[in-house]
Formats: C-alpha cells, sequence, structure tokens
C-alpha cells in the first residue's frame, strides 16, 4: 500500500521539492516530546467530556420526569382549541378551558412535548418548568408565550 505522500507525487499534485519542504517544517515544530504529549493528553480529556454531556436517552428521560412533574390535569370544560406546531411543521391543537387559554396567552403555562414511546405526547406544563426543559432541549418546548 503506497503512502498518501507517494500517491499525492505520483498524481502530480506535489513535487518532490513541495513534499520536502513540508517534512523538514513539519519534524522542526513539534519535539519528540511534545507530540508524546499531545498524543497522551488526548485521550484522557475525551472521557470527561462525554460525561459532561448527557447522551439523548438521559436528555429526554430527564425531559420526561420534568413534564411528569409540572404537567397540568386534564380539564373536563375544555372547549377552546389552542393551535401550535409540531416539530414535523404540521400544526395540532389542544382543548383547553378558557381559564387556560389566558394563562397560556400571559405566558403561565406552556405546552411541550413529552418525549417516549410509542410516539410524542403534547401536554401544558406551568410556565416554571421551561427553563429546566429549555436547558437540557430547548426543541421539546411547543408554545411558550414568555422569556426563558
Amino acid at each position: 500500500m503506497q503512502s498518501l505522500r507517494d500517491q499525492l507525487l505520483k498524481a502530480g499534485l506535489i513535487t518532490t521539492e513541495q513534499l520536502q519542504r513540508v517534512e523538514r517544517e513539519g519534524h522542526s515544530r513539534r519535539s519528540p516530546r511534545q507530540r508524546e504529549a499531545r498524543h497522551a493528553a488526548a485521550p484522557a480529556a475525551a472521557p470527561l467530556r462525554a460525561q459532561e454531556l448527557p447522551s439523548a436517552e438521559e436528555r429526554d428521560l430527564q425531559v420526561r420526569y420534568i413534564v411528569d412533574y409540572w404537567a397540568l390535569p386534564e380539564e373536563e370544560s375544555a372547549s377552546r382549541r389552542w393551535y401550535f406546531p409540531t416539530r414535523h411543521h404540521t400544526i395540532w391543537h389542544l382543548y383547553v378551558s378558557e381559564q387556560t387559554a389566558r394563562r397560556l396567552d400571559a405566558g403561565e403555562v406552556a405546552i411541550v412535548e413529552r418525549p417516549g414511546p410509542p410516539e410524542p405526547r403534547y401536554v401544558l406544563v406551568e410556565g416554571e418548568a421551561v427553563p429546566y426543559i429549555a436547558r437540557l432541549e430547548p426543541a421539546y418546548i411547543r408554545f411558550f408565550n414568555g422569556r426563558f
């Protein structure tokens, strides 16, 4: 198997002068100790970054717990349709009462997507939950008339 250098030379993309200049500069830039230290530090830093960020499954589980905790009870007297966009760019609606509609309009209540099988469910939650959800995954917030 030919090296990349040989292939570039054979294809005429570089000249032998360019190859020699790169080899000289490449060796003079970093000493062997610097290269070893760089390679030794890289694997040690990678697990730290992986531990800081939760996986997608963990994020979904955390969002589910937050939604379940802050969810409003379903209303029996819900007669008004409240429309909102879904993640798939379609318009969906929930039936809400007049009081909940006023709270949605005021930013006291939000509509969020609750991840989970078999398909996502849209739930009304208190507005206080929105910053917690936004920190994990803002795409789950489907309607919120306030700032987070």
